[in-house]
């Protein structure tokens, strides 16, 4: 998450270079990747978003257009600058997308359809071919690189790390070997799957409704090349719909594009697994251990095998 905040004067100044009428700063929830400040003008909410490091907006704003040329609705990117000379950094202003999240404001009867069709969408998503695995290499400006160049660099490499670290954690032995072994096995099954763009942050408060209807998928700032199911098994981790309907609706508009097969849905399990035990290596955060422990230890429980 982005600690450090920015002087606001600079980054008011900085929007003043686009916003030429009156306008004002909102609150935005703490982002991960990216400084972000909602703007107020002539009636209309936009997304200024600032890269916390030295580097650009770019390959975003490039896989942004990929995005919406593939028929995904995404935010559209109105204006981006390599550095603004304000804040020193690299800029991006988005237009925004309407309603509220399905986490936010829970659209009822609607749901059901909302999740299936960001399900297509999320398959529509990764039709876009990557090279290589992990977050876009910010070094290229129109070119999906990933940050690691194998499957086994993004997902075997980290993994002994990552099972040593949980004993910070309650987990039993019994279950840590067991996890081990489960992620050992994913590997093997996923080895030879090719990467494709993932949002990497696919769950229920970033997909947006409005009047019954899916308007939208927002905060791509954590896309990644990954396997073709990484974001169905992000959305099975993170699901809070009850006894999960919301994944079995994304993953019924996912099959519309994609067709999944047994095999698949028991991958999707897998990578949910290993995306839980791979964030809970960030011990010092207390999120991890109030919310993220349980969401994993409650799924390995449903996982056979």
């Amino acid at each position: 998450m982005v600690e450090k905040e920015l002087d606001i004067e600079a980054v008011r100044r900085a929007a003043a270079g686009y916003f030429r009428e009156p306008f004002t700063f909102g609150d935005v929830p703490r982002h991960w990747s990216t400084h972000v400040y909602a703007v107020y003008a002539g009636g209309k909410i936009y997304y200024l978003r600032i890269l916390p490091e030295d580097a650009s907006f770019a390959v975003e704003v490039h896989a942004h257009n990929l995005l919406r040329d593939s028929g995904v609705t995404v935010p559209r990117v109105l204006h981006w600058e390599h550095k603004n000379s304000e804040v020193g950094l690299s800029l991006m202003i988005e237009a925004e997308i309407p309603g509220a999240s399905v986490e936010q404001e829970p659209p009822g009867e609607h749901l059901e359809q909302i999740l299936r069709e960001a399900g297509r969408q999320i398959a529509r998503a990764h039709q876009i071919p990557v090279d290589g695995f992990g977050f876009l290499d910010r070094r290229y400006y129109t070119e999906l690189k990933g940050e690691a160049d194998t499957f086994a660099a993004f997902y075997l490499a980290p993994l002994e790390e990552d099972i040593r670290l949980l004993k910070h954690y309650p987990f039993t032995a019994d279950e840590i070997h067991r996890m081990n072994r489960l992620l050992q096995n994913g590997y093997e099954r996923l080895g030879d799957v090719p990467p494709r763009l993932a949002h990497g942050d696919f769950d229920l408060p970033h997909i947006f409704h409005h009047c019954g209807r899916l308007s939208g998928l927002i905060d791509w700032g954590e896309m990644r090349g990954a396997p073709l199911l990484y974001d169905l098994a992000t959305f099975r981790l993170e699901d809070k719909t009850p006894d999960g309907a919301g994944y079995r609706a994304v993953v019924d508009g996912y099959g519309e594009i994609y067709p999944l097969k047994a095999d698949d849905l028991y991958n999707i399990e897998l990578l949910a697994l290993w995306q839980g035990v791979h964030r809970l290596r960030m011990i010092d955060r207390p999120m991890n251990h109030e919310y993220l422990f349980p969401l994993v230890k409650s799924h390995l429980g449903r996982i056979t095998g």
